[in-house]
């Protein structure tokens, strides 16, 4: 293997895509696991609570909805980063 290979970046096609873990789906942890999903990476959100869990769902489907209504979301987007996450 030369030199330059060796050093070279890894390339997006190389890289396998993990799922982040957000632990708690409060405020915090929805807004985390929301902008890990906008940025295309799957997401599982731990929460022991259901009813917790529901509402940092709704929270996130929420807020994405503002962003499509604004127009700085389209809605195609919305929908692909509400299938990122569990």
């Amino acid at each position: 293997m030369s030199h330059a290979a060796a050093s070279a970046a890894p390339t997006a096609a190389s890289v396998a895509v993990r799922p982040v873990v957000v632990v708690g789906a409060g405020t915090m942890g929805a807004g985390i696991a929301q902008v890990f999903a906008s940025s295309g990476r799957p997401v599982l959100l731990l929460e022991p609570s259901e009813a917790a869990l529901k509402r940092g769902l709704a929270g996130i489907e929420k807020s994405l909805g503002r962003l499509v209504e604004k127009g700085t979301l389209p809605a195609g987007a919305r929908e692909e980063t509400l299938g990122r996450r569990n």
